[in-house]
Protein backbone atom coordinates (compact mmCIF):
# COMPACT_ATOMS: atom_id res chain seq x y z
CA UNK A 1 0.00 0.00 0.00
CA UNK A 2 1.43 3.36 -1.01
CA UNK A 3 1.89 6.12 1.53
CA UNK A 4 1.46 9.84 1.03
CA UNK A 5 0.47 12.93 3.00
CA UNK A 6 -2.40 14.16 0.82
CA UNK A 7 -4.46 13.44 -2.27
CA UNK A 8 -2.54 14.12 -5.49
CA UNK A 9 -5.01 15.52 -8.01
CA UNK A 10 -5.12 19.01 -9.48
CA UNK A 11 -8.63 20.38 -9.00
CA UNK A 12 -10.38 22.34 -11.72
CA UNK A 13 -11.72 25.76 -10.83
CA UNK A 14 -15.09 26.03 -9.03
CA UNK A 15 -14.69 22.53 -7.60
CA UNK A 16 -13.72 21.26 -4.18
CA UNK A 17 -12.62 17.93 -2.81
CA UNK A 18 -14.85 16.61 -0.02
CA UNK A 19 -14.33 13.59 2.25
CA UNK A 20 -16.78 10.86 3.20
CA UNK A 21 -16.26 8.70 6.28
CA UNK A 22 -16.18 4.95 5.52
CA UNK A 23 -15.50 3.66 9.02
CA UNK A 24 -12.38 2.22 10.64
CA UNK A 25 -10.19 -0.30 8.81
CA UNK A 26 -7.12 -2.45 9.31
CA UNK A 27 -5.80 -4.26 12.37
CA UNK A 28 -5.28 -0.94 14.16
CA UNK A 29 -8.76 0.35 13.22
CA UNK A 30 -7.53 3.44 11.40
CA UNK A 31 -10.06 6.03 10.17
CA UNK A 32 -10.91 5.49 6.50
CA UNK A 33 -12.21 8.10 4.05
CA UNK A 34 -12.99 8.42 0.36
CA UNK A 35 -12.69 11.72 -1.50
CA UNK A 36 -15.16 13.19 -3.98
CA UNK A 37 -14.68 16.14 -6.34
CA UNK A 38 -17.86 18.23 -6.34
CA UNK A 39 -18.99 21.49 -7.93
CA UNK A 40 -19.35 24.23 -5.33
CA UNK A 41 -22.37 25.64 -7.17
CA UNK A 42 -24.14 22.31 -6.63
CA UNK A 43 -24.44 23.37 -2.97
CA UNK A 44 -23.48 20.04 -1.40
CA UNK A 45 -24.28 19.47 2.28
CA UNK A 46 -20.95 19.32 4.06
CA UNK A 47 -19.19 20.22 7.29
CA UNK A 48 -15.93 22.17 7.38
CA UNK A 49 -13.30 21.51 10.04
CA UNK A 50 -11.62 24.42 11.82
CA UNK A 51 -8.61 23.40 13.89
CA UNK A 52 -4.94 24.02 14.65
CA UNK A 53 -2.47 22.17 12.46
CA UNK A 54 0.39 22.06 14.94
CA UNK A 55 4.11 22.15 14.17
CA UNK A 56 4.80 18.41 14.38
CA UNK A 57 5.62 16.23 11.37
CA UNK A 58 2.75 14.12 9.94
CA UNK A 59 3.33 10.62 11.37
CA UNK A 60 -0.18 9.31 12.18
CA UNK A 61 -1.74 7.00 9.62
CA UNK A 62 -5.26 7.04 8.17
CA UNK A 63 -6.70 5.60 4.97
CA UNK A 64 -7.84 7.79 2.08
CA UNK A 65 -9.11 6.23 -1.14
CA UNK A 66 -7.49 2.96 -0.10
CA UNK A 67 -4.08 4.56 0.40
CA UNK A 68 -2.16 5.15 3.60
CA UNK A 69 -2.01 8.88 4.36
CA UNK A 70 0.00 10.54 7.13
CA UNK A 71 -1.55 13.35 9.18
CA UNK A 72 -0.49 15.44 12.16
CA UNK A 73 -1.38 14.45 15.71
CA UNK A 74 -4.13 17.01 16.33
CA UNK A 75 -6.04 16.01 13.20
CA UNK A 76 -5.62 12.33 14.03
CA UNK A 77 -6.93 12.96 17.54
CA UNK A 78 -10.04 14.49 15.97
CA UNK A 79 -10.62 11.36 13.86
CA UNK A 80 -9.82 9.02 16.72
CA UNK A 81 -12.11 10.66 19.28
CA UNK A 82 -15.12 11.14 17.04
CA UNK A 83 -16.54 7.65 16.72
CA UNK A 84 -18.46 6.14 13.82
CA UNK A 85 -21.63 6.76 15.81
CA UNK A 86 -20.92 10.48 15.56
CA UNK A 87 -20.52 10.33 11.79
CA UNK A 88 -23.74 8.32 11.33
CA UNK A 89 -26.19 9.58 13.93
CA UNK A 90 -24.93 12.90 15.25
CA UNK A 91 -24.67 16.18 13.33
CA UNK A 92 -23.97 14.06 10.23
CA UNK A 93 -27.71 13.82 9.63
CA UNK A 94 -27.47 17.37 8.27
CA UNK A 95 -24.44 16.81 6.04
CA UNK A 96 -22.82 14.01 4.09
CA UNK A 97 -19.25 15.20 3.56
CA UNK A 98 -16.53 16.99 5.48
CA UNK A 99 -13.93 19.46 4.18
CA UNK A 100 -10.47 19.44 5.82
CA UNK A 101 -7.76 21.69 4.37
CA UNK A 102 -4.85 19.32 5.04
CA UNK A 103 -6.52 16.50 3.07
CA UNK A 104 -8.73 18.34 0.57
CA UNK A 105 -5.99 20.60 -0.82
CA UNK A 106 -2.80 19.33 -2.43
CA UNK A 107 -0.45 21.52 -0.38
CA UNK A 108 2.50 20.63 -2.63
CA UNK A 109 0.80 21.97 -5.77
CA UNK A 110 1.04 25.78 -5.80
CA UNK A 111 -1.60 26.20 -8.52
CA UNK A 112 -4.21 24.18 -6.64
CA UNK A 113 -3.20 25.68 -3.31
CA UNK A 114 -3.66 29.22 -4.65
CA UNK A 115 -7.03 28.40 -6.18
CA UNK A 116 -8.45 26.51 -3.18
CA UNK A 117 -7.21 29.01 -0.58
CA UNK A 118 -8.93 31.79 -2.55
CA UNK A 119 -12.20 29.84 -2.09
CA UNK A 120 -11.89 29.22 1.64
CA UNK A 121 -14.15 32.09 2.67
CA UNK A 122 -16.89 30.58 0.52
CA UNK A 123 -16.14 27.06 1.75
CA UNK A 124 -16.63 28.05 5.40
CA UNK A 125 -19.52 30.46 4.88
CA UNK A 126 -21.53 27.92 2.85
CA UNK A 127 -20.82 24.89 5.05
CA UNK A 128 -23.88 23.40 6.77
CA UNK A 129 -21.84 23.45 9.96
CA UNK A 130 -18.29 24.37 10.97
CA UNK A 131 -16.79 21.90 13.42
CA UNK A 132 -14.30 23.56 15.75
CA UNK A 133 -11.87 21.00 17.16
CA UNK A 134 -10.32 22.40 20.34
CA UNK A 135 -8.18 19.34 21.16
CA UNK A 136 -7.66 18.48 24.82
CA UNK A 137 -8.67 21.12 27.35
CA UNK A 138 -7.54 21.06 30.96
CA UNK A 139 -10.39 21.93 33.25
CA UNK A 140 -14.06 21.05 32.90
CA UNK A 141 -15.86 23.49 30.64
CA UNK A 142 -19.38 23.76 32.10
CA UNK A 143 -22.25 22.75 29.83
CA UNK A 144 -24.71 25.16 31.46
CA UNK A 145 -23.07 28.26 30.04
CA UNK A 146 -25.59 30.83 31.33
CA UNK A 147 -24.42 30.02 34.85
CA UNK A 148 -20.97 31.40 34.02
CA UNK A 149 -22.26 34.92 34.42
CA UNK A 150 -24.26 34.40 37.62
CA UNK A 151 -22.83 36.33 40.55
CA UNK A 152 -23.69 33.65 43.07
CA UNK A 153 -23.46 29.87 43.01
CA UNK A 154 -24.71 27.38 45.55
CA UNK A 155 -21.28 25.85 45.90
CA UNK A 156 -18.09 27.90 45.89
CA UNK A 157 -16.10 24.90 44.73
CA UNK A 158 -18.31 24.40 41.68
CA UNK A 159 -18.04 28.09 40.76
CA UNK A 160 -14.25 27.89 40.89
CA UNK A 161 -14.32 24.74 38.78
CA UNK A 162 -16.50 26.42 36.15
CA UNK A 163 -14.21 29.45 35.92
CA UNK A 164 -11.18 27.19 35.57
CA UNK A 165 -12.97 25.37 32.78
CA UNK A 166 -13.88 28.61 31.05
CA UNK A 167 -10.30 29.80 31.33
CA UNK A 168 -9.10 26.57 29.73
CA UNK A 169 -11.59 26.99 26.91
CA UNK A 170 -10.58 30.58 26.18
CA UNK A 171 -6.85 29.77 26.54
CA UNK A 172 -6.91 27.10 23.83
CA UNK A 173 -4.34 27.38 21.04
CA UNK A 174 -7.28 27.52 18.66
CA UNK A 175 -7.82 31.22 19.37
CA UNK A 176 -4.19 32.06 18.47
CA UNK A 177 -4.18 30.70 14.89
CA UNK A 178 -4.75 33.30 12.19
CA UNK A 179 -6.57 30.97 9.78
CA UNK A 180 -9.32 30.22 12.29
CA UNK A 181 -10.45 33.88 12.26
CA UNK A 182 -12.38 33.75 8.99
CA UNK A 183 -13.25 30.08 9.50
CA UNK A 184 -15.01 30.93 12.77
CA UNK A 185 -16.48 34.35 11.98
CA UNK A 186 -17.88 33.41 8.55
CA UNK A 187 -19.53 30.21 9.80
CA UNK A 188 -23.33 29.99 9.84
CA UNK A 189 -23.35 27.31 12.54
CA UNK A 190 -20.50 26.30 14.85
CA UNK A 191 -20.18 23.08 16.85
CA UNK A 192 -17.31 22.85 19.38
CA UNK A 193 -15.68 19.52 20.19
CA UNK A 194 -12.93 18.84 22.73
CA UNK A 195 -11.56 16.22 25.10
CA UNK A 196 -11.66 16.93 28.84
CA UNK A 197 -8.96 15.98 31.33
CA UNK A 198 -10.62 12.59 31.93
CA UNK A 199 -10.36 11.80 28.21
CA UNK A 200 -14.09 12.14 27.58
CA UNK A 201 -15.37 13.66 24.36
CA UNK A 202 -17.33 16.85 24.96
CA UNK A 203 -19.29 18.97 22.52
CA UNK A 204 -21.19 22.23 22.58
CA UNK A 205 -23.28 24.14 20.05
CA UNK A 206 -22.04 27.69 19.68
CA UNK A 207 -25.20 29.57 18.81
CA UNK A 208 -26.40 30.06 22.38
CA UNK A 209 -23.08 29.44 24.09
CA UNK A 210 -21.18 32.17 22.26
CA UNK A 211 -24.04 34.60 22.83
CA UNK A 212 -23.55 34.11 26.56
CA UNK A 213 -19.77 34.48 26.36
CA UNK A 214 -20.08 37.49 24.08
CA UNK A 215 -22.51 39.21 26.43
CA UNK A 216 -20.01 38.51 29.18
CA UNK A 217 -17.26 40.22 27.18
CA UNK A 218 -17.73 43.70 28.64
CA UNK A 219 -18.31 42.43 32.17
CA UNK A 220 -15.20 40.28 32.33
CA UNK A 221 -12.91 41.87 29.77
CA UNK A 222 -10.00 41.73 32.21
CA UNK A 223 -10.42 37.98 32.51
CA UNK A 224 -10.41 37.29 28.78
CA UNK A 225 -6.96 37.52 27.22
CA UNK A 226 -5.13 36.83 23.98
CA UNK A 227 -6.75 35.75 20.74
CA UNK A 228 -10.05 34.81 22.41
CA UNK A 229 -10.55 38.43 23.48
CA UNK A 230 -10.30 39.68 19.90
CA UNK A 231 -12.60 36.91 18.66
CA UNK A 232 -15.26 37.76 21.22
CA UNK A 233 -14.98 41.46 20.40
CA UNK A 234 -15.55 40.71 16.73
CA UNK A 235 -18.46 38.39 17.51
CA UNK A 236 -20.08 41.15 19.55
CA UNK A 237 -19.69 43.58 16.66
CA UNK A 238 -20.83 41.01 14.09
CA UNK A 239 -24.18 40.79 15.85
CA UNK A 240 -24.56 44.56 15.45
CA UNK A 241 -23.48 44.55 11.79
CA UNK A 242 -20.24 46.49 12.29
CA UNK A 243 -17.88 44.25 10.36
CA UNK A 244 -18.76 45.12 6.75
CA UNK A 245 -16.49 48.18 6.51
CA UNK A 246 -13.29 46.78 7.98
CA UNK A 247 -10.10 46.95 5.91
CA UNK A 248 -7.29 44.40 5.83
CA UNK A 249 -5.28 46.65 8.13
CA UNK A 250 -8.17 46.80 10.62
CA UNK A 251 -8.31 43.01 10.79
CA UNK A 252 -4.51 42.70 10.95
CA UNK A 253 -4.27 45.13 13.85
CA UNK A 254 -7.06 43.45 15.78
CA UNK A 255 -5.47 39.99 15.47
CA UNK A 256 -1.80 40.95 15.46
CA UNK A 257 -1.06 38.32 18.13
CA UNK A 258 -2.33 35.41 16.05
CA UNK A 259 0.22 33.02 14.60
CA UNK A 260 0.81 31.17 11.34
CA UNK A 261 3.51 28.87 9.98
CA UNK A 262 3.80 30.84 6.72
CA UNK A 263 4.19 34.63 7.09
CA UNK A 264 2.35 35.21 3.83
CA UNK A 265 -0.78 33.83 5.49
CA UNK A 266 -0.92 36.93 7.69
CA UNK A 267 -2.42 38.53 4.58
CA UNK A 268 -3.99 35.59 2.73
CA UNK A 269 -5.92 34.32 5.77
CA UNK A 270 -7.81 37.61 6.24
CA UNK A 271 -8.76 38.39 2.65
CA UNK A 272 -12.20 36.81 2.94
CA UNK A 273 -13.17 39.33 5.63
CA UNK A 274 -12.13 42.69 4.17
CA UNK A 275 -14.38 45.27 2.53
CA UNK A 276 -15.28 44.82 -1.12
CA UNK A 277 -13.12 47.46 -2.87
CA UNK A 278 -9.90 46.37 -1.20
CA UNK A 279 -10.79 42.71 -1.51
CA UNK A 280 -11.24 42.96 -5.28
CA UNK A 281 -7.74 44.42 -5.64
CA UNK A 282 -6.16 41.90 -3.29
CA UNK A 283 -7.80 38.96 -5.07
CA UNK A 284 -6.11 39.92 -8.36
CA UNK A 285 -2.71 39.16 -6.84
CA UNK A 286 -3.41 36.80 -3.94
CA UNK A 287 -3.23 34.18 -2.75
CA UNK A 288 -0.05 33.35 -4.64
CA UNK A 289 2.37 31.05 -2.84
CA UNK A 290 4.81 31.49 -5.71
CA UNK A 291 5.65 34.99 -4.41
CA UNK A 292 8.11 35.51 -1.59
CA UNK A 293 7.02 37.17 1.64
CA UNK A 294 8.70 40.51 0.91
CA UNK A 295 6.95 40.83 -2.46
CA UNK A 296 3.59 39.99 -0.86
CA UNK A 297 4.14 42.73 1.73
CA UNK A 298 5.07 45.38 -0.86
CA UNK A 299 2.04 44.58 -3.03
CA UNK A 300 -0.25 44.63 0.01
CA UNK A 301 1.07 47.99 1.20
CA UNK A 302 0.72 49.39 -2.32
CA UNK A 303 -2.93 48.31 -2.41
CA UNK A 304 -3.61 49.80 1.03
CA UNK A 305 -1.95 53.03 -0.06
CA UNK A 306 -3.91 53.09 -3.32
CA UNK A 307 -7.22 52.66 -1.49
CA UNK A 308 -6.43 55.42 1.03
CA UNK A 309 -4.58 57.72 -1.38
CA UNK A 310 -1.72 58.60 0.97
CA UNK A 311 1.56 57.17 2.25
CA UNK A 312 0.79 54.28 4.57
CA UNK A 313 4.17 54.27 6.32
CA UNK A 314 4.48 58.04 6.42
CA UNK A 315 1.93 58.61 9.19
CA UNK A 316 3.29 58.09 12.67
CA UNK A 317 -0.21 58.06 14.15
CA UNK A 318 -1.86 55.94 11.47
CA UNK A 319 -4.64 58.53 11.19
CA UNK A 320 -6.90 57.88 8.24
CA UNK A 321 -5.93 54.24 7.85
CA UNK A 322 -7.67 52.54 10.75
CA UNK A 323 -11.23 52.38 11.94
CA UNK A 324 -10.49 53.61 15.47
CA UNK A 325 -13.31 51.74 17.18
CA UNK A 326 -11.84 48.46 15.94
CA UNK A 327 -8.25 49.01 17.06
CA UNK A 328 -7.59 46.82 20.09
CA UNK A 329 -6.13 48.40 23.21
CA UNK A 330 -3.29 45.88 23.14
CA UNK A 331 -2.24 46.88 19.64
CA UNK A 332 -2.61 50.58 20.44
CA UNK A 333 -0.07 50.07 23.21
CA UNK A 334 2.18 48.04 20.91
CA UNK A 335 2.05 50.67 18.15
CA UNK A 336 2.90 53.52 20.50
CA UNK A 337 5.58 51.43 22.18
CA UNK A 338 7.58 51.56 18.94
CA UNK A 339 6.21 53.55 15.99
CA UNK A 340 3.20 53.36 13.72
CA UNK A 341 5.16 52.26 10.59
CA UNK A 342 7.03 49.56 12.53
CA UNK A 343 3.77 48.31 14.02
CA UNK A 344 2.08 48.11 10.60
CA UNK A 345 4.97 46.11 9.17
CA UNK A 346 5.06 43.93 12.26
CA UNK A 347 1.48 42.70 11.79
CA UNK A 348 2.53 41.58 8.30
CA UNK A 349 5.40 39.55 9.69
CA UNK A 350 8.18 42.09 9.01
CA UNK A 351 10.33 43.03 11.98
CA UNK A 352 11.70 46.56 11.52
CA UNK A 353 14.19 48.19 13.89
CA UNK A 354 15.42 51.34 12.11
CA UNK A 355 13.90 54.34 10.32
CA UNK A 356 16.10 53.54 7.32
CA UNK A 357 14.40 50.16 6.88
CA UNK A 358 10.99 51.80 7.07
CA UNK A 359 12.06 54.38 4.47
CA UNK A 360 13.24 51.60 2.14
CA UNK A 361 9.87 49.84 2.37
CA UNK A 362 8.01 53.10 1.71
CA UNK A 363 10.24 53.81 -1.29
CA UNK A 364 9.53 50.32 -2.64
CA UNK A 365 5.80 50.91 -2.23
CA UNK A 366 5.99 54.33 -3.92
CA UNK A 367 7.87 52.95 -6.94
CA UNK A 368 5.60 49.92 -7.31
CA UNK A 369 3.43 50.34 -10.42
CA UNK A 370 0.16 48.81 -9.26
CA UNK A 371 -1.66 49.24 -12.58
CA UNK A 372 1.17 47.69 -14.59
CA UNK A 373 1.41 44.79 -12.17
CA UNK A 374 -2.36 44.26 -12.33
CA UNK A 375 -2.26 44.10 -16.15
CA UNK A 376 0.66 41.70 -15.96
CA UNK A 377 -1.25 39.31 -13.69
CA UNK A 378 -4.50 39.54 -15.66
CA UNK A 379 -2.53 38.61 -18.79
CA UNK A 380 -1.38 35.46 -17.04
CA UNK A 381 2.20 36.58 -16.43
CA UNK A 382 4.01 35.85 -13.21
CA UNK A 383 5.15 38.55 -10.80
CA UNK A 384 8.22 36.56 -9.88
CA UNK A 385 11.70 38.02 -9.38
CA UNK A 386 14.23 37.84 -12.18
CA UNK A 387 17.11 35.46 -11.51
CA UNK A 388 19.54 37.92 -13.11
CA UNK A 389 18.46 41.08 -11.35
CA UNK A 390 17.63 41.26 -7.65
CA UNK A 391 14.78 43.76 -8.20
CA UNK A 392 11.33 42.64 -9.50
CA UNK A 393 10.87 43.26 -13.20
CA UNK A 394 7.94 45.64 -12.70
CA UNK A 395 9.95 48.15 -10.68
CA UNK A 396 10.71 51.44 -12.39
CA UNK A 397 13.65 51.61 -14.73
CA UNK A 398 15.55 53.95 -12.40
CA UNK A 399 15.95 51.13 -9.92
CA UNK A 400 17.69 48.68 -12.20
CA UNK A 401 19.53 51.03 -14.58
CA UNK A 402 22.48 51.49 -12.17
CA UNK A 403 22.88 47.72 -12.08
CA UNK A 404 22.98 47.54 -15.89
CA UNK A 405 25.53 50.38 -15.99
CA UNK A 406 27.72 48.58 -13.47
CA UNK A 407 27.48 45.42 -15.55
CA UNK A 408 28.67 47.25 -18.67
CA UNK A 409 31.55 48.85 -16.75
CA UNK A 410 32.68 45.46 -15.51
CA UNK A 411 32.43 43.96 -19.00
CA UNK A 412 34.49 46.73 -20.63
CA UNK A 413 37.01 46.51 -17.81
CA UNK A 414 37.39 42.79 -18.41
CA UNK A 415 37.86 43.36 -22.16
CA UNK A 416 40.51 46.03 -21.52
CA UNK A 417 42.35 43.76 -19.08
CA UNK A 418 42.25 40.89 -21.57
CA UNK A 419 43.72 43.19 -24.25
CA UNK A 420 46.56 44.27 -21.96
CA UNK A 421 47.40 40.65 -21.11
CA UNK A 422 47.32 39.72 -24.79
CA UNK A 423 49.70 42.55 -25.75
CA UNK A 424 52.04 41.63 -22.90
CA UNK A 425 52.19 37.98 -23.98
CA UNK A 426 52.73 38.98 -27.63
CA UNK A 427 55.59 41.30 -26.68
CA UNK A 428 57.20 38.63 -24.50
CA UNK A 429 57.11 36.11 -27.33
CA UNK A 430 58.62 38.68 -29.72
CA UNK A 431 61.57 39.27 -27.36
CA UNK A 432 62.20 35.54 -27.01
CA UNK A 433 62.09 34.95 -30.76
CA UNK A 434 64.45 37.90 -31.35
CA UNK A 435 67.02 36.61 -28.87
Amino acid sequence: MSRTTTVSLVLPKTKVRLLQMNGFEGPDQRPSFSSHVIEVDAQPKYAALSYVWGTDIPTHEIYLNGQSVLVRKNLYDFFYNLTLEFWEYGPAQHWKYIWIDALCIDQSNITERNQQVSMMDRIYSEAAIVIVWMGQLFGDVPRDLPQWTEEKRQEERQRHRDWVGLNGFLSSDYWDRIWTIQEFILARNVHFFWINREGERMDMLAEEAMAQITSMYKLYIGFIRGGARAYLSMLYEKRDGWLEDLSLLDWSLEFYNCECLDKRDRIFALMGLVKQQERELLSIFFPDYGLDHETVVIITLAIMQHVKGTHILGHESGEGFVNAKHMSDNFYEKAHGSSWPSAVLSVMGVEITTHEEVAKRQAAVDTFDLEAAKKQVLQGQSLGVSKRWPAPLWRKRAQWMPQISLCWIRMFGFIALAGMVSRFVTGLRAKRSGS
